[in-house]
């Protein structure tokens, strides 16, 4: 007979949907840069596209801890990961917000910007509803 894997937690989904979307923009970052900038009506060069696959490399290892990290029991490593991934999305969020009231990029940051916060907001309440325990 099959075994059923047990139940998600809602850190673990989060987590796992977080892996999914720093490795998705990894891959994006490291094989079609000009493409990453264009989608949000920023103009590549060179250097951009250095810069752009450097942090793929970032993203990817985000991708690692936040997918392993998610099978973690609670525990203060869980929580380090939980805020720290917390203060990196609402960073995000902030900057992207930033640049679009500037005007340096299109307004295709919206939809990173509202992922972002959704999912700092998500890390942030797991944090604190782990921390009263």
């Amino acid at each position: 007979m099959a075994r059923f894997p047990k139940k998600l937690g809602p850190f673990q989904v989060l987590s796992w949907f977080s892996a999914g979307l720093f490795l998705y923009l990894a891959a994006l970052l490291l094989f079609f840069p000009a493409s990453f900038l264009a989608d949000l009506q920023v103009e590549g060069h060179a250097s951009t596209y250095f810069v752009g696959r450097r942090v793929a490399m970032i993203f990817l290892g985000l991708a690692v801890v936040t997918y392993l990290g998610g099978r973690a029991p609670d525990s203060p490593a869980r929580q380090a990961i939980a805020l720290g991934m917390a203060v990196l999305m609402l960073g995000l969020s902030i900057m992207g917000t930033y640049e679009l009231v500037r005007g340096f990029v299109g307004l295709a940051i919206l939809t990173a910007i509202v992922i972002e916060l959704v999912i700092a907001i998500s890390y942030f309440w797991l944090w604190v509803r782990n921390r009263r325990r």
